[in-house]
């Protein structure tokens, strides 16, 4: 049993082995630790701090173009009616943070800001690296630039800001006027409309031969009534007369002229009902005529519609207003946002004990080495290599 646990490796040998070493070495290892502390501190000390503004800025969806839906169908009302049945997503196009965040880390943006900054000690790249931007799908932008001045990291993310801003209206006024473009086209094709059913206005009044025909219908009409009441008057005489007169007396003769008369007058009536156009014919062409005057109205409604629209477009793009708004303003920092003492000073404590106790372990492996003939050999060998007389003799050397 004992001989069993003699050849087992005694880790607890190798723990107090380890403890040894570095009490022996209690100076190297104290040392090598305040030096890199010291290090550290100096390092700190020297450090000039640095200041960090940020600002949160969304982008809102963009009104899709749906009038040129309007130019196709022919008629405003339609369109609105399609754009209401339509989903809600599809009358917006989503926003694109990708642009943004592109022309946010372009090279031109930082080279326009530092233009209009008060300062020489950043130059236009240092201010392109010193701005981060991150994004979300739903078009949330948070821009931070981080600067050893706090009033002038403010004012870069401001700069910033106001370049997205621009570039946003300038986008919008570029759809502006394409929609305006849009909508000249159509307002040409429904101008040239309107004229076209003016002339076919002009052209069934030359075959009515009046220029209102539903007046000239109406005053027809009651000249009918008339002659249909002095008809039937007429006739209820002279068959009053017939019963008691032959056909030879002359009263009779005189009633059977008068009645002659107004047939006749009747049917001259009814020939140039309206105008040039019979009794017959009148509902066929008064039909015509009502479908080109509402179809006429219907065409000015629509280029008075689109002109109002047009106009809107025309004022928007003289006074766009983008499509981002600011959810938080950049404020100027009071405190520094770094370098971190605590960060530091935990590096610097892990660093200087690692160090530490590898200057320890190398130095314990060079004086193990150095008890054996060859290693002592060569530990010697390096000694003078790099002594101060073998570096004098090289330096003469080469």
């Amino acid at each position: 049993m004992k001989s069993i646990n003699d050849t087992q490796p005694s880790w607890r040998e190798d723990i107090l082995q380890a403890i040894l070493t570095v009490t022996q070495r209690k100076l190297l290892v104290v040392g090598v630790f305040s030096g890199i502390i010291m290090i550290c501190i100096a390092v700190i000390a020297t450090t000039e701090p640095f200041y960090r503004s940020s600002a949160s800025i969304v982008l809102l969806p963009r009104e899709k173009p749906i009038l040129d839906i309007a130019a196709q169908s022919e008629t405003l009302e339609s369109s609105d009616e399609t754009a209401r049945k339509a989903q809600a997503s599809s009358l917006t196009l989503p926003p694109n943070p990708e642009l943004y965040e592109t022309l946010i880390r372009s090279n031109d943006l930082a080279a326009r800001i530092h233009d209009r900054i008060d300062s020489d000690t950043m130059s236009a790249e240092s201010i392109r690296s010193s701005i981060h931007v991150n994004s979300s799908e739903e078009g949330l932008l948070t821009i931070r630039c981080q600067a050893s001045d706090p009033k002038l990291a403010a004012q870069i993310v401001s700069l910033a800001i106001e370049e997205c801003e621009m570039t946003s209206k300038t986008i919008e006024r570029q759809l502006m006027i394409q929609q305006k473009g849009y909508l000249d086209g159509t307002i040409d094709n429904i101008q040239g409309r309107v004229a076209s059913l003016i002339s076919k206005i002009n052209t069934s009044a030359e075959e009515f031969g009046v220029s209102e025909p539903e007046q000239a219908a109406s005053r027809s009409l009651a000249r009918i009534r008339r002659l249909d009441e002095a008809q039937i008057r007429l006739q209820t005489k002279l068959q009053g007369l017939q019963i008691h007169r032959t056909n030879l007396d002359p009263m009779v003769v005189a009633l059977k002229a008068e009645l002659s008369s107004v047939l006749e007058e009747r049917d001259r009536i009814s020939e140039n009902f309206c105008g040039q156009v019979s009794e017959s014919s009148y509902s066929r062409m008064l039909a015509g005529w009502k479908g080109l005057h509402q179809e006429l109205n219907q065409s000015r409604d629509l280029l008075m519609s689109l002109r109002a629209k047009r106009d809107l477009f025309v004022i928007r793009a003289e006074q766009p207003s983008g499509n981002l708004a600011i959810i938080r303003a950049p404020s100027v920092p009071i405190a520094p946002s770094g370098p971190s003492k605590r960060r530091a000073i935990s590096i610097g404590l892990l660093s200087a004990t690692v160090v530490s106790l590898l200057a320890c372990v190398i130095a314990d492996q060079i004086s193990r080495a150095s008890r054996e003939e060859h290693s002592g050999e060569l530990i010697v060998m390096i000694r003078k290599s790099i002594s101060p007389s073998s570096l004098i003799c090289w330096k003469e050397t080469s």
